[in-house]
């Protein structure tokens, strides 16, 4: 059985992750059930503009690689298929989306998020054999801070791996109603090992 949904593009340029640093995604409200990642994201006219790559739940938001990103990694690939094609050096080992304190206060579970912050990352996935993982983070936490400072933009995020050193990041996890500050120590290097 196939099944399509329809959203709008709220967003034609969303920075979400370090794991193609550099790279934004399109920001819709189409419904991407769990699993079906990698389908297209169409226009009204047919025509694929994304390939259909990650959910926000609990919020109504999902993300889609740009197919213009698409190609150029199959172009990559497929001059030199036997060389692996990696986007950078280091990882942080999840995807994340940069969230305004605003949006976190009216939505979901982050109604009550403590902390003095104007924007946080949203973990969205950790990668079980990622240097956040390795560092006890999960999906849902909400980072405040790297190195003590605030962070403004996931792109932070990208900025502070390329040194390739460990580094501090202070964030919040949920149990029930209540929040509990971590303070971790996330090595990007861990994300490289096999």
């Amino acid at each position: 059985t196939n099944s399509i949904t329809c959203g709008v593009v709220s967003h034609s340029t969303r920075d979400v992750d370090s794991a193609r640093s550099g790279t934004t995604y399109i920001q819709t409200d189409a419904g991407i059930a769990k699993g079906n990642s990698g389908g297209p994201l169409v226009n009204l006219d047919g025509e694929v503009v994304g390939i259909n790559s990650m959910t926000v739940e609990p919020l109504p938001i999902s993300f889609a690689l740009p197919v213009d990103v698409a190609k150029e990694y199959l172009e990559k690939h497929l001059a030199n298929p036997k060389k692996p094609v990696k986007s950078q050096e280091w990882s942080i080992g999840a995807s994340y989306l940069t969230i305004g304190r605003e949006y976190l206060q009216r939505h979901g579970p982050w109604q009550n998020l403590p902390g003095d912050f104007d924007s946080a990352i949203l973990l969205v996935k950790v990668f079980p054999k990622g240097a956040a993982a390795q560092a006890g983070l999960s999906p849902g936490d909400v980072v405040t801070e790297i190195n003590s400072q605030k962070v403004a933009h996931g792109a932070d995020i990208v900025k502070t791996l390329q040194s390739g050193t460990p580094f501090l990041v202070k964030a919040y996890r949920r149990h029930g109603n209540q929040w509990t500050a971590l303070t971790v120590n996330i090595n990007p290097k861990a994300s490289n090992s096999d």
